[in-house]
């Protein structure tokens, strides 16, 4: 079973850049197994000698997450950051394309694609299948890919230390498998399958805590008893942040459902 914990948002270590590199590079020469789908895959410390050191360091429960200062390509700003965690003897380090959705919520990116006018499309996480006017389509789950709420502020926070960011699809080629397919890859689904095969890890015994009565009518939200976001008590925090695509500042709140099984960003 995988234990639970609510705990305010944790914040960037307190680490000079360059102290943060040379942390991360000395873990690195210890030994460790890296997880990397893309092409990057065949020579690891390729991503070093391109540029993609670390130079921020966050941490949560047993998972540290060592990121680049932040890229940007016309269609995605983002950053490269290294999940690290030890299992059983071993430390483990998975390279990740961390980038901001137009929902404002950080996000991991399960695969990528160029599509053919050049455009770049990011795969969007697990999928789940649907009928839409008599037909059955598969359509992306995109939750899934959300980062932790507990660090979603704190990566926004880094966007400040890269007045000029630059990046290219390389970077991507390297971390992110390439393909045109909606459904993710077997690396990013496995350790989700993994996680719900225990019966103790799901919510609501993974049926829906919000649906619509009625197909097109928004009054018709229903949230079962318990999972509502609770407005008086369950506020854990607030924060503020500036957004450029929604022309300034933003409030952001995180609220716990009363039976404080899951969590809402507002």
């Amino acid at each position: 079973m995988i234990p639970t914990e609510i705990i305010d948002s944790v914040g960037r270590v307190n680490k000079s850049p360059r102290a943060v590199e040379r942390e991360f590079m000395k873990l690195i020469s210890a030994g460790v197994q890296f997880q990397i789908a893309g092409t990057a895959k065949r020579d690891p410390e390729s991503l070093f000698s391109s540029g993609l050191k670390p130079k921020h360091r966050i941490d949560l429960f047993d998972t540290t997450y060592y990121l680049t200062n932040v890229r940007q390509i016309p269609e995605l700003r983002f950053f490269v950051a290294y999940v690290v965690q030890t299992k059983g003897r071993s430390i483990q380090v998975a390279p990740r394309i961390f980038y901001k959705d137009l929902s404002l919520a950080w996000r991991s990116a399960s695969h990528f694609a160029i599509e053919s006018d050049g455009e770049i499309w990011i795969g969007k996480g697990d999928v789940r299948e649907e009928v839409e006017d008599g037909e059955d389509i598969i359509v992306s789950q995109e939750a899934t890919t959300d980062l932790p709420l507990e660090i979603q502020t704190a990566v926004d926070g880094l966007l400040k230390h890269s007045r000029n960011p630059k990046g290219n699809i390389g970077i991507l080629e390297k971390i992110l498998r390439e393909s045109d397919r909606v459904e993710p890859f077997s690396d990013f689904t496995g350790p989700r399958n993994k996680a719900t095969a225990d019966e103790r890890n799901l919510i609501n015994e993974l049926e829906p805590v919000a649906y619509f009565k009625r197909p097109g009518d928004p009054a018709s939200l229903t949230i079962v008893p318990g999972f509502e976001p609770d407005f008086k008590k369950g506020i854990i925090e607030q924060s503020t942040f500036k957004s450029r695509l929604y022309g300034g500042k933003l409030s952001r709140f995180r609220i716990l459902s009363p039976n404080q099984l899951i969590q809402y960003l507002f």
